[in-house]
């Protein structure tokens, strides 16, 4: 397994790297992260990923993809928090437990935004997976996506609010289309 992971992470064109398990797992979470923002709402908007950046800090898009992105901030750091996660955190040999920090401040509501804003623009052209799912009649993601964080904020605490992820899901999955006014009026209540 070695051989192979060092072949891959040497190849030239694949432009890849080895990470511990920790890491995986948390550019996993990363990754969700910017899935659970996009792809919901170009489904709901029906635009490219561009239209979710193109209109200012301060419409009606940018205020809920900072409510999604404080909600998932608050799930993601109770989920580095909690003791079923300790074996992974500690997986790259941090033994004073400074891992479970580091990963909270990773999962922080500014560098989420950060994140997510330099991301976006990256793939501003493209068409997000879940919007060509609405577009082709298939089953969409979103329960994998917006559903895990629901589901995963009801088994760490059922305080945690993620309101917003839940009316996501149910309207990418009743095949709700909305101008972005009424997204704002309708998740910013």
């Amino acid at each position: 397994a070695a051989y192979l992971a060092r072949q891959i992470a040497t190849a030239p064109l694949l432009a890849a790297r080895a990470v511990s398990s920790r890491e995986l797992w948390l550019l996993q979470l990363e990754k969700l992260v910017v899935n659970a923002s996009i792809n919901p709402l170009t489904a709901i908007l029906r635009c490219r990923n561009s239209g979710l950046f193109d209109g200012g800090d301060g419409g009606p898009v940018a205020r809920v993809m900072d409510r999604l992105l404080g909600e998932t901030s608050a799930v993601l750091q109770a989920l580095v928090a909690h003791e079923s996660t300790a074996q992974i955190l500690l997986a790259a040999g941090d033994a004073d437990g400074c891992g479970v920090d580091a990963a909270r401040d990773r999962f922080s509501l500014p560098r989420l935004r950060g994140m997510l804003h330099a991301f976006g623009p990256r793939v501003g052209a493209n068409t997000s997976s879940m919007l060509q799912d609405v577009q082709a009649g298939r089953q969409t993601e979103v329960r994998d996506f917006n559903g895990w964080l629901v589901d995963t904020a009801a088994f760490l605490d059922k305080g945690l609010d993620v309101s917003t992820h839940r009316a996501l899901v149910d309207m990418v999955e009743s095949g709700t289309v909305l101008s972005k006014e009424e997204l704002g009026e309708r998740l910013l209540v």
